[in-house]
């Protein structure tokens, strides 16, 4: 409301003409970053938000992250044992939350999947074959911005979205790239974990991931040349 210019990663508002494309500075080169390990591990990345309500957004608020850490443990339990073997875990990094992550995933056993050494999410994933992603954030659009074999789940209850974006989700639904239960995310890495390359190379799975990038993770050859323009015209405007 109170800018001139609101620059998104490819969605536009047919009611806000303020609301204008442009290729996002984050994604800049992150096919460069994120390269996968044919034969490596499979990377859960974990999320959690605030114990306390701050902001009104759509995430899960307080005792939901309970929810969060329960479809977690569904996830890995559903997993086959072949899969479950190469998994490992990457917790909401550096802020805790209060949320006693370490301690809640000893309690469901998953203490020898927790990955602890400090790394970036970008070097964990350089040795991992797919990731796997537990909410609506922004690392799974740098994945699939790469070109990453991606997988996420979550609570829809908890993670609400614009009715003009759903048909968008609902394209990486339908080539098992989304699920809204930890049940189908299990049963889908099941089937693709021993082959991955084939189900993401495959001419559907990459029509509904370059659609949704186009849409919410829109990156360029060009973007310096485009934010030059656009920067350029708005000064000519002053």
């Amino acid at each position: 409301a109170i800018s001139d210019y609101y620059y998104s990663w490819g969605w536009e508002s047919k009611d806000d003409p303020k609301v204008r494309v442009l290729p996002s500075l984050k994604l800049r080169n992150i096919s460069n970053i994120l390269t996968k390990q044919n034969d490596g591990l499979i990377t859960l990345i974990f999320n959690i938000t605030q114990r306390y309500p701050s902001i009104s957004f759509s995430l899960p608020y307080s005792g939901q992250n309970l929810k969060s850490f329960s479809d977690c443990n569904k996830f890995v339990n559903g997993l086959s044992k072949e899969a479950s073997s190469i998994l490992w875990i990457r917790m909401y990094p550096k802020n805790d939350k209060g949320w006693c992550q370490l301690e809640r995933f000893k309690k469901m056993g998953f203490e020898s999947k927790i990955y602890s050494n400090g790394y970036s999410m970008y070097h964990q994933l350089r040795e991992s074959r797919l990731s796997i992603h537990t909410s609506n954030t922004t690392s799974y659009m740098e994945t699939l911005a790469a070109n990453y074999p991606t997988l996420a789940f979550w609570n829809p209850l908890h993670w609400e979205i614009r009715p003009e974006a759903e048909p968008y989700f609902e394209l990486l639904k339908n080539v098992g790239i989304l699920h809204y239960s930890p049940e189908s995310a299990a049963e889908k890495v099941n089937d693709i974990y021993d082959c991955v390359d084939s189900w993401w190379s495959s001419r559907e799975v990459q029509e509904a991931k370059n659609e949704f990038v186009h849409r919410f993770a829109y990156t360029s050859d060009d973007l310096l040349k485009e934010w030059k323009n656009e920067l350029t015209t708005i000064l000519k405007q002053c």
